[in-house]
């Protein structure tokens, strides 16, 4: 009867273990999953974002003018109010959900908007909206060190940003793979 009693145990202990680690490892595999859809969401807000604020920005600093359109006002207005959404979605997020190379892409696209927006009034602030590709900053006022023109913010609005927003996309890409 003992010769019966020790490979009973021994298979019903096993059992039990067997059971509960395999519960553990499902629990584990469904926590991992939960926080890869979490940072694929995070990913593609951000990517919104950034298509939106580039969109944005490229409209407001687009030297062309349509007159049924919003005034520049309105879309500097528009840009700045993506932007703060970025930025905020940015913040909360990014510190959380992104791993280092991907937190310090969002944040170099972030600085090079600030910077895009920061010069952009600057030279609206100066009166450069009179004419689209007109007087530079030299020519505006004294004391600036950079000189760009509309035409210039413009180009760098749509290069720089599409260069950095096609980076932070491949960068995310690799942080689903």
């Amino acid at each position: 009867m003992l010769g019966y009693v020790a490979p009973f145990l021994t298979l019903v202990t096993g059992a039990v273990l067997g059971y509960f680690f395999r519960k553990r490892a499902d629990e584990h595999q469904i926590r991992y999953a939960r926080r890869y859809e979490r940072r694929a969401e995070v990913f593609t807000r951000l990517h919104e974002l950034s298509l939106e604020v580039s969109q944005a920005l490229f409209e407001w600093t687009s030297p062309f003018g349509y007159s049924e359109g919003p005034s520049k006002g309105e879309l500097g207005q528009r840009a700045v109010d993506r932007f703060n959404e970025l930025l905020k979605y940015h913040e909360t997020h990014s510190s959380v959900w992104l791993e280092q190379g991907e937190r310090e892409k969002a944040e170099e696209f972030v600085t090079e908007v600030r910077a895009i927006i920061d010069d952009f009034m600057d030279f609206v602030d100066m009166g450069g909206l009179r004419e689209p590709g007109g007087p530079s900053w030299g020519e505006l006022g004294e004391g600036k060190s950079r000189s760009k023109t509309w035409t210039e913010i413009h180009r760098r609005t749509r290069s720089e940003l599409g260069r950095l927003r096609e980076e932070l996309g491949a960068e995310f890409h690799r942080g689903l793979s």
